[in-house]
């Protein structure tokens, strides 16, 4: 075996980058914004963000890399960094390894994903937006790979919790702060009801010091939706519900964004039992999990980011399936769910136009003044 490093700055980021194992390997490319340029420019630089989520994917991809190579595993990946600019995408779609690539990681954001989908069209090559959570996954690009669900998955997946909880009787109550995100839950929600599917949903307009004595059922169990990422907006309505004389029998549901609340108040979240469904949750109690983060702070002497994580499971689980599975990759990938460090893997592929998505969300809350899991 052969391994191959050839540019790495200040430990911020990537121009061109290659590691190779073994002379039969499929041919893996990675294309992220590591804004190099910038960066080293300017530090403060507008895309410092996105920057850092990219090195930090990379760097966990690279600790995958590591546990590939001592199962043997053979790997081949180049990377590049498109400086979040899509003139610079198109340049390098011209090169011979992009033609030849076998499985593309990235781009991240949605213009480069559609600079992607025009790339590989009529191709057998997949590639994989890996680290946002879209509006809409894009139709009409069957080689289109979602790592995280996206924005209307997350009512789907909010309502069957719902009726795995409630043996069909439940009332469902949404409070809309007419946010994008609410206008992107609710419409989803909408779609849901008029096909039939799930129960009847109320909606009500949060207004501040709103009381909810007058909707909250007596006798049926209360499931009610939040989809706000405004933290004033969230703490003061679960306050308002916590207060109902009514908050028996109760369990609020939120997004991703309320784990990244300054100050969020538990106390009240446990009381009305929030459960918050999330693309990430880690276990820190799990043996792979405690090698990742050893492994991660000896090579980088520091802690492993949600974007570190996502890079080495996406980077194991698709260079290994590649392997196994070549060009049928997605096809054995798909209802066999894989369980990662960070989330399960469940791609499932929406229609012959669609690519594949992950169905599957963690949903948290806590309990004993602690997150846990409340996937069944």
């Amino acid at each position: 075996m052969r391994k191959v490093l050839t540019l790495f700055l200040f430990g911020l980021a990537i121009f061109s980058n290659s590691i190779v194992f073994g002379q039969e390997s499929p041919r893996m490319v990675m294309l992220m914004p590591f804004c190099s340029k910038q960066i080293l420019a300017n530090p403060n630089h507008s895309d410092a963000q996105l920057s850092n989520l990219s090195r930090e994917y990379y760097q966990g991809a690279m600790i995958a890399a590591d546990s590939l190579e001592r199962a043997a595993i053979p790997v081949s990946l180049s990377v590049f960094d498109t400086e979040n600019d899509s003139l610079v995408l198109v340049s390098l779609l011209k090169k011979n390894v992009l033609k030849e690539a076998d499985f593309i990681l990235g781009p991240v954001l949605k213009g480069g994903n559609k600079v992607m989908s025009d790339f590989v069209k009529g191709k057998d090559v997949f590639h994989v937006s890996p680290l946002m959570t879209l509006s809409k996954s894009p139709i009409n690009d069957p080689n289109f790979i979602s790592a995280n669900p996206d924005l209307p998955f997350y009512a789907k997946y909010i309502m069957q919790f719902i009726r795995a909880e409630s043996n069909d009787s439940a009332q469902i109550i949404v409070v809309s702060d007419k946010s994008g995100l609410d206008k992107t839950i609710s419409t989803a929600l909408k779609g849901l009801a008029a096909q039939g599917k799930f129960y009847k949903i109320k909606y009500l307009d949060y207004q501040k010091g709103m009381s909810l004595d007058n909707v909250l059922s007596k006798t049926l169990t209360n499931h009610i939706i939040i989809p706000s990422s405004n933290e004033n907006t969230v703490n003061a309505a679960i306050k308002s519900i916590k207060d109902t004389s009514a908050f028996k029998g109760l369990v609020v549901y939120g997004f991703p964004q309320w784990l990244e609340f300054k100050n969020p108040d538990y106390v009240n979240w446990q009381q009305v039992n929030v459960r918050i469904a999330t693309p990430f949750y880690v276990d820190y109690g799990r043996e792979e999990v405690k090698r990742f983060i050893a492994a991660y702070r000896e090579r980088y002497y520091t802690e492993p980011t949600d974007a570190a994580f996502k890079g080495y499971d996406q980077f194991l689980f698709f260079a290994s399936r590649l392997q196994l599975d070549g060009k049928k990759i997605m096809t054995k990938a798909e209802g066999n769910p894989q369980k990662m460090l960070h989330t399960v893997f469940n791609f499932k592929k929406q229609d012959d136009k669609s690519g594949y998505k992950n169905t599957y969300l963690n949903m948290v809350g806590i309990r004993n003044f602690s997150f846990q899991h409340f996937n069944k």
